[in-house]
């Protein structure tokens, strides 16, 4: 994702928006006009989308015919139509971001922790047996109370662990009584949801002979730097003499693309991307300098600017894995992408989300307080060429939940296999 840049044209659009609210169509009509917009004026991914006039005629045919006549017909049919075009695209960087993943994003940005109560895990369900912590966040409660990937939550206060039950006993902010198998014992928990202020910086730890570096987003701040953490970290390999690097991608949201490229500048002394902009003289190059510890930043036509710099930065030549899966999106695509095309690491697991090809980020709130997120530019190699929609792996491993919960991380153990360092 680049860092916002829009600010000014999108308030321009939001008032577009809201004029088009003054007029007598229904609600839902009024919220499809302002989304059109937004989507035609400045989509440029993969997919063919009309210009603003032509998609606004198309679209509000289709909600009036959702509405059938119906003056008071509200957004949720609206959001209906609107959702139903995004997924056609086939492009899933385009879509609806929901306030509290917005917030969240925008946390990070600027060196902020999560912007709700939690207990500070990543969790997916097993079907009939409960939720997988994928992450306990070091530090956070969850962590604290002894929790780790693998274990298996089969309760939450009572009922049975879903995502849903997760986030309702969080919103609470009450203490959550938790069961959950870790190596085939049965435990109990009493975690209460906090609001964290740690912005979720990379993390390492020691598996076996390796040292893996843990990533759980790219968004950087004023104040930190995932693109330097990861050069930090990658030294104290150096130090340690591991015999590799893994790179744990898997679940990794989004974040800045110029992160990602200054991680990167840790394993490889060159590379660099241009933004493909819809509009004539609006693109943008960046490429790492100075062995890979800085990146530079040229706006077409303009003058190189310093764009992330790690300080001391690292060159580490030993072996490199990324792990990825379906959930390692955009951002963290990007990091994957770049060490897998200049040879430098083997990508291991899933083929990943297909947000690897585009870039933009959060335009405006929408008149139902929807956040509408638009691929505004395509991503281009430096030398003009295109980036995949996605990372297909060197080695597919899926990724096997079950074995998991039963104290086996098939990805990882590939990982080490791969590095000879189990």
């Amino acid at each position: 994702m680049k860092k916002p840049l829009l600010a000014a044209l999108a308030i321009v659009a939001s008032s577009f928006g809201m004029a088009n609210a003054q007029t007598k169509a229904s609600p839902a009509e009024d919220l499809v006009k302002q989304a059109s917009f937004y989507i035609g004026f400045y989509y440029n991914g993969s997919a063919k989308v009309p210009y603003w006039r032509e998609l606004q005629k198309n679209m509000v045919a289709d909600v009036q015919k959702v509405c059938a006549g119906d003056a008071k017909c509200g957004y949720d049919k609206g959001r209906e139509v609107i959702v139903t075009y995004m997924k056609s695209l086939n492009d899933p960087f385009t879509r609806l971001v929901t306030e509290e993943e917005y917030e969240t994003s925008s946390n990070f940005a600027e060196g902020k922790g999560p912007s709700t109560a939690t207990i500070g895990i990543q969790a997916r369900e097993l079907p009939g047996q409960g939720l997988v912590v994928l992450e306990a966040f070091p530090g956070e409660p969850a962590f604290n109370a002894d929790l780790a990937r693998g274990n298996l939550i089969k309760t939450i206060n009572g009922a049975p662990a879903t995502i849903k039950a997760l986030q309702a006993a969080e919103a609470s902010a009450k203490a959550i009584a938790v069961e959950y198998s870790a190596a085939g014992a049965v435990k109990t928990a009493s975690i209460i949801p906090i609001l964290v202020n740690d912005p979720r910086l990379p993390y390492r730890a020691t598996i076996g002979k390796a040292l893996m570096i843990r990533i759980p987003h790219l968004y950087g701040s004023q104040s930190t730097s995932v693109g330097a953490r990861v050069h930090s970290n990658a030294a104290r390999a150096v130090r340690d003499n591991a015999a590799g690097i893994i790179i744990d991608l898997r679940d990794a949201f989004s974040g800045y693309d110029t992160e990602a490229l200054l991680a990167a500048g840790a394993f490889i002394k060159e590379g660099g991307f241009i933004y493909d902009r819809r509009f004539l003289g609006q693109d943008d190059s960046y490429k790492l300098i100075n062995n890979g510890g800085s990146v530079e930043g040229t706006p077409e036509g303009g003058k190189a600017v310093l764009a992330g710099q790690a300080n001391p930065a690292t060159q580490y030549t030993g072996k490199v894995v990324v792990l990825v899966n379906k959930v390692t999106e955009n951002s963290s695509e990007m990091l994957a992408y770049f060490l897998q095309k200049a040879g430098r690491a083997q990508v291991v697991g899933e083929a990943t989300a297909g947000q690897l090809g585009v870039s933009g980020g959060a335009l405006a709130q929408l008149i139902n307080n929807d956040i509408i997120q638009v691929s505004e530019m395509r991503m281009l190699n430096l030398d003009k060429t295109p980036f995949p929609m996605n990372i297909t792996p060197d080695i597919i491993v899926p990724e096997d939940l079950a074995a998991l919960a039963a104290g086996r991380d098939v990805q990882l153990e590939k990982a080490l296999e791969i590095l000879g360092a189990k």
